[in-house]
């Protein structure tokens, strides 16, 4: 029985037409001007092309009908406008990918080449007829692979494969400041035996042909796990019968596969076309550029030291791109884009292990007071308002953090903290001393078998502890202190469906505000003894599960719940003055002339409005569930509420 695995196998090829060899002189260009064909539909391949012997070692790109990219010999690099040389460059380089920051006219190309000097990869800008060096990186240093990312309006990256399938990816333009820089976003584990790559732009889609095996394809969103989906296998789990040897992604985001048999291959979702031709020889390196609507290949025999190149039309594909591009812009133009101002040190466990953030106000001095964050590896991580690590208390497997208000209950000190604990299934409880350094002052025991989350409350006369277990059930626990002795006694229980975690509760109403993971958001009143939790919000419509962390940032004209929406590293706010009406769905980028990544897979959050330095509205925290920028364990970034202001308005 024949298994069907791949739906996107598309065969087509570049049949070619011989062409007289061009002089090759040390100033003139190494090419002709390519033959022009035109064509609408790819299903009137072949295609023509021009065919020209070039020196070994040397390397070609069209870059419009006239103007030419050259690699020549040992000689350098050197722009062409025809016969003519617009620039050069001398230095030594084999290897060579480039990247186009539009197809519109105002276009610049991003080149990087690796120096067979220093054996590291340098990056060139071309702007107009001008050519420049913009830097060297010998943080990568012969890769096996690489290639070039241009983020649309955001930066250029570099991902380089080394030869035991470690990918880094390094940003190398920031269009923000139009400057060059060297910063490692991060390292992810490809293909250990990589023959090519390219990199989809637009989807932000990186594809790695592993050796006998196939092409991979790896997100290359900045806040993706890494994982990899196949594209084209190998027989026996695919249909291919010969090894790899380019890539390239095309106009239309399919993807063009050069094989050593001199088959090209064309994978797409749309389009399935039984036409197959050979190449007379195996094309060894491929090159596409998108020059305002006409679409231009080069391709290169190493052996016979060839090159090829080709170019055609493709105005219908990209009328049907730009309207898909529309439309998911459409779908997705309410989730707004905000930048963190600051983040905290890695909390130095591995793997998943921050959780939840909260914020101790210093009522005494503002610029004392204290971002706490969980470790559920280890315990409880202290840090200054700028992110810096000043304590780590190895308590246990906390999991939620929360802080008692310093103006409401008689019967709660102003410098007390509750947190969940794992370990042993209770309550940890401690306070800030004197000298602005938080001290544990004890466990108490729940009645939960796998406690989880956690939030306090509290009015004028009481305070609680709410704290719930995976099965869904919540226990809520009075709180009484004498001195530095913490008592608390079980006065409530009541459950969710399913498992909670995230809550936070509103003391002008005595609502409880409760996250179920799968689920939405439910709302309890706890002075009610016999009222049952209410479903308020559900999951969807913008709340993606996991439904995480959750509080309410409140001044005196506004009353919002900040909600973490993991599921797509979103967060909703609902204001609690217009019946939960949404007032805004935003991520949080990467801010890179900060050095500061993006979030994704928030657990926890807290929000304050108390002025800080530096902060005058307030700061969002959040747990960010991969730090990047470089690749380190995870912390916690912090967000000046007037961004967030300013998005509302």
């Amino acid at each position: 029985m024949k298994i069907r695995i791949y739906t996107i196998i598309v065969v087509t090829s570049l049949a070619l037409m011989t062409a007289c060899q061009s002089k090759k002189t040390d100033k003139g260009p190494l090419v002709a001007n390519l033959n022009r064909v035109e064509f609408n539909e790819l299903s009137s391949l072949p295609l023509k092309a021009t065919d020209v012997s070039i020196r070994q070692h040397s390397i070609i790109i069209q870059m419009n009908p006239l103007l030419t990219l050259q690699t020549i010999d040992e000689e350098g690099i050197a722009l062409y406008q025809g016969k003519r040389r617009l620039a050069h460059l001398p230095g030594r380089y084999e290897e060579i990918k480039i990247g186009q920051s539009s197809a519109n006219s105002n276009r610049q190309f991003f080149v990087i080449a690796l120096n067979q000097v220093t054996g590291y990869l340098d990056l060139f800008l071309i702007k107009g007829e001008q050519l420049s060096f913009l830097r060297s990186y010998s943080n990568l240093v012969n890769p096996e692979q690489f290639c070039i990312n241009v983020n649309k309006d955001h930066y250029v990256s570099i991902v380089a494969i080394d030869d035991i399938g470690i990918a880094t990816e390094v940003i190398a333009f920031d269009f923000t400041s139009n400057q060059s820089i060297n910063k490692e976003l991060r390292r992810m584990a490809v293909s250990p035996q990589a023959e090519a790559c390219a990199i989809d732009s637009i989807n932000q889609l990186l594809y790695v042909a592993e050796e006998d095996i196939g092409v991979w394809k790896y997100s290359l969103n900045a806040e993706s796990d890494g994982s990899k989906t196949p594209v084209l296998m190998n027989k026996p789990l695919g249909s291919i019968n010969a090894n790899i040897e380019a890539l390239a992604v095309r106009a239309d985001r399919s993807l063009l596969i050069s094989l050593s048999n001199g088959e090209i291959l064309l994978s797409h979702h749309q389009h399935q076309i039984s036409a197959k031709e050979v190449f007379e020889q195996n094309i060894e390196k491929l090159f596409i550029i998108d020059d305002q609507g006409t679409e231009i290949i080069s391709a290169h025999q190493e052996q016979n030291s060839h090159y090829y190149s080709t170019s055609f039309t493709h105005k219908q594909q990209s009328d049907s791109i730009e309207r898909n591009l529309v439309n998911q812009t459409e779908n997705i133009q309410t989730i707004i884009n905000i930048v963190s101002n600051n983040e905290t040190d890695e909390v130095g466990s591995s793997g998943d292990a921050a959780d939840d953030p909260a914020i101790w106000i210093n009522p005494n001095n503002l610029s004392q007071s204290l971002i706490l964050g969980t470790d559920k590896k280890s315990g409880l991580n202290v840090f200054d308002l700028n992110g810096k690590s000043r304590q780590k208390l190895k308590v246990g497997r906390l999991n939620n953090v929360d802080v008692f208000s310093s103006t409401n209950s008689q019967n709660t000190p102003p410098r007390l903290i509750a947190a969940s604990n794992r370990s042993n299934n209770s309550i940890s409880f401690f306070t800030v001393d004197k000298r602005n350094q938080v001290i544990f002052l004890s466990n108490i025991p729940t009645t939960l078998s796998e406690v989880y989350g956690l939030c306090v409350g509290q009015n004028d006369q009481d305070a609680w502890v709410f704290i719930n277990d995976k099965d869904g059930r919540y226990q809520q626990y009075r709180i009484d202190t004498f001195k530095e002795k913490v008592n608390a006694r079980l006065v409530n229980e009541f459950a969710l469906p399913s498992q909670p975690e995230g809550c936070t509760f509103d003391p002008e109403t005595s609502r409880l505000y409760m996250g179920e993971e799968k689920a939405g958001i439910w709302v309890l009143n706890v002075n009610s003894k016999s009222q049952s939790p209410e479903k308020i919000i559900e999951a969807g419509n913008g709340l993606v599960p996991d439904v995480e962390g959750m509080e309410i940032y409140r001044t005196e004209k506004e009353k919002l719940l900040v909600v973490s929406s993991q599921g797509n590293d979103s967060y909703m706010i609902y204001d609690l003055n217009q019946q939960l009406r949404t007032r805004l769905n935003f991520k949080i980028i990467m801010n890179i002339g900060k050095g500061i990544d993006g979030v994704s897979e928030t657990d926890g959050l807290t929000v304050t409005s108390s002025p800080l330095p530096g902060y005058p509205a307030g700061i969002l925290i959040v747990q960010d569930g991969r730090n990047r920028l470089p690749e380190q364990t995870q912390n916690f970034k912090i967000i000046d509420w007037r961004s967030i202001q300013k998005a509302l308005n």
